[in-house]
């Protein structure tokens, strides 16, 4: 692969359930934008492609109204949600090479921390690449094409961690800014604690 151009897409995964939160937490105000945008933000312009795999309306007309890329489903489980961004991905960009996928609930990733992490995906294009700290290791995850087959054919209800254990020798890590960037929203407590961080900053 050392002499293939690296195109990297980009997936946002915004199809959780929100059970914890109690509604679509993708929609919940954070700084006075929904929670998804602060992930599109930090995401714009960094990819030859870059959508929303959403099941939920609300998502899809947001999605529209700002011109965000994005694909509708009806399907229930987080296997479904990256095998439909993986096939939408493969029809729009033919010649990627590897494809990030980025949580629609992580409001603090920095930009610069991407542009770290698909560096590092350029310098050494053959390893799954995420992101860590210190001490816990986190999203977004960069896999090459190699495992988009098996992304796509996961066991129902599961996620990408299921290679990211399989292949464990073959992920590599980059270091996130501040340890706070790795925070996701699962309950409303959550959003007000990371409210308060990014005030903050």
């Amino acid at each position: 692969m050392s002499d293939e151009k690296i195109i990297v897409g980009c997936i946002i995964m915004a199809s959780g359930q929100g059970k914890r939160f109690g509604s679509n937490k993708l929609m919940a105000d954070f700084c006075g934008e929904p929670l998804l945008a602060a992930s599109l933000k930090v995401t714009e312009n960094l990819f030859s492609q870059r959508f929303v795999v959403t099941k939920h309306k609300s998502v899809a007309d947001y999605c529209e109204k700002n011109k965000i890329d994005f694909v509708e489903h009806t399907f229930p489980n987080r296997n479904d949600t990256i095998r439909i961004g993986l096939t939408y991905l493969e029809h729009i960009e033919p010649n990627v090479t590897h494809c990030l996928f980025a949580m629609g609930d992580q409001p603090l990733i920095q930009k610069a921390t991407l542009e770290n992490l698909l560096a590092a995906v350029q310098k050494e294009p053959e390893y799954i690449w995420r992101l860590a700290s210190e001490t816990t290791v986190g999203a977004p995850v960069v896999f090459p094409k190699r495992f988009f087959s098996e992304l796509k054919t996961l066991p129902i209800g599961k996620g990408g961690g299921v290679l990211l254990k399989k292949y464990a020798n073959q992920v590599h890590t980059v270091p996130v800014l501040s340890d706070e960037e790795l925070l996701d929203v699962d309950t409303l407590e959550d959003l007000r604690k990371i409210t308060e961080i990014k005030h903050s900053l």
